[in-house]
């Protein structure tokens, strides 16, 4: 191999790299997905009638001022405290369990608002059943609408709108439902520039025979 094809491998690489860097930077990520479809990793909670969360969806890590909306003809399990002024849920039943206490601004509509509940210490497992959820995510909005139960951990996120419509219960809790960290797989931006860096290689080994 040549000095001047060297220079040249090396200089593929890097920028290959960088590429890869670049993509992988987590720049305004408006969710972080903790689960989705198998949502085992979340612990069992019961959701206020003595029946399980069948979580679908898990997101928390959310970024600050983006106005998030939920639609789900299932149940939210919000972790708060909502700092939101511009905030509105809807429910079936909306509890407030324990210390989740919700500034006067935030809108509640509900046929049932409870203070606090005992949870079941073996809820019944929901009845199987076929799930949709759609996430669309679009500068500083959020749209997800599902007809499973939703999990939303806002701790420490000042949001700019939150707007949360359930067909169920929605239940708002400081506490956080246990959730192992999961693994990110490699993303298409590393495997190109590994792929584009190999091809460089190639190319030079060939030039230089």
């Amino acid at each position: 191999m040549s000095r001047i094809s060297a220079q040249s491998f090396l200089k593929t690489v890097l920028v290959c790299l960088a590429f890869a860097v670049l993509a992988q930077a987590p720049s305004a990520r408006a969710l972080n997905t903790l689960c989705e479809g198998d949502c085992n990793i979340l612990a069992t909670t019961d959701r206020g009638d003595g029946t399980a969360f069948d979580f679908v969806l898990g997101v928390s890590g959310m970024e600050s001022d983006v106005s998030y909306s939920v639609k789900t003809k299932g149940n939210i399990y919000l972790v708060g405290p909502v700092s939101s002024d511009k905030s509105k849920l809807k429910g079936k039943t909306i509890i407030l369990n324990d210390a989740s206490n919700l500034p006067d601004s935030v809108k509640l509509k509900t046929k049932n608002l409870l203070d606090s509940f005992v949870s079941v210490t073996d809820p019944i497992a929901a009845e199987a059943t076929r799930f949709k959820t759609k996430v669309k995510s679009k500068k500083n909005k959020v749209k997800i609408k599902s007809n499973g139960d939703i999990y939303i951990d806002i701790t420490g996120v000042d949001l700019a709108k939150l707007k949360l419509k359930a067909k169920g219960t929605i239940l708002v809790s400081d506490d956080a439902l246990d959730a192992s960290t999961p693994v990110p797989e490699p993303t298409t931006a590393l495997l190109m520039a590994l792929g584009l860096a190999g091809l460089s290689m190639r190319r030079v080994r060939h030039g230089s025979l």
